[in-house]
């Protein structure tokens, strides 16, 4: 996963992706922290469990400004971390898929017709 992370970062268009994704819950966590007045760790929680979309319902909004914040922060958010998502998996590499290829591309035939 690091290495996708690292070929993700040398890359210029999937860098903003990764730089969108950063700020979006560095931005959501400081949110959370100023309007449910969370500590670091739960806002930052929150807000990979959201877009995760996980939602494991031990922490949630209780102010309407938060709840109306989390709606947003929903819509714009989930695309966001699906683009990261996506741009790592472009960069991952395809070792395992890569090695069974391989490995039945270069298989003699066991003769019984198979």
């Amino acid at each position: 996963m690091f290495h996708a992370f690292r070929a993700m970062l040398r890359d210029p268009e999937t860098k903003v992706i990764a730089v969108a994704a950063l700020l979006t819950i560095s931005i959501g966590s400081v949110a959370y922290m100023e309007i449910e007045g969370w500590s670091l760790l739960d806002a930052v929680y929150f807000c990979v469990v959201t877009l995760a979309t996980v939602g494991y319902g031990d922490l949630h909004p209780t102010t309407p400004l938060g709840r109306a914040f989390t709606i947003g922060y929903i819509i714009v958010g989930v695309g966001i971390l699906a683009a990261f998502i996506t741009g790592l998996a472009k960069h991952r590499p395809m070792g395992l898929a890569r090695n069974i290829a391989d490995r039945h591309e270069h298989a003699e035939p066991s003769g019984d017709g198979q």
